[in-house]
């Protein structure tokens, strides 16, 4: 399993047991909260 393929499971796991997430830009100055579902239907797909 490549590197990236391990990032992406993690990520996915991590949202399956909490979807609430903080997004923001890389300079920190400013966050919005929000909640994350996953669609079943659709690999990768939030």
């Amino acid at each position: 399993m490549t590197h990236h393929s391990e990032l992406k499971l993690d990520l996915w796991k991590k949202i399956a047991d909490s979807p609430f997430l903080m997004v923001g830009l890389l300079d920190g100055q400013h966050s919005e909260p929000l909640t994350a579902q996953l669609d079943d239907d659709q690999v990768d797909t939030l």
